[in-house]
């Protein structure tokens, strides 16, 4: 029986889509990155989970 990959967690899907859109020149070098409040808002996340996100970002 073949098992389903995990999902991942709030954060990581969060760090990744942050990622991707830094990779895809949405948001550049040297941007700002938009206010916990805004990804709260964007990902319809609560900031724990935001600030975890931003705290992979950084590894």
């Amino acid at each position: 029986m073949q098992r389903d990959a995990p999902h991942p967690r709030r954060y990581e899907s969060i760090a990744r889509a942050i990622e991707e859109a830094m990779l895809a020149g949405r948001i550049g070098p040297g941007d700002r990155l938009p206010s916990e409040r805004e990804l709260m808002a964007q990902f319809g996340a609560g900031r724990g989970t935001v600030r975890e996100a931003l705290f992979a970002l950084r590894k």
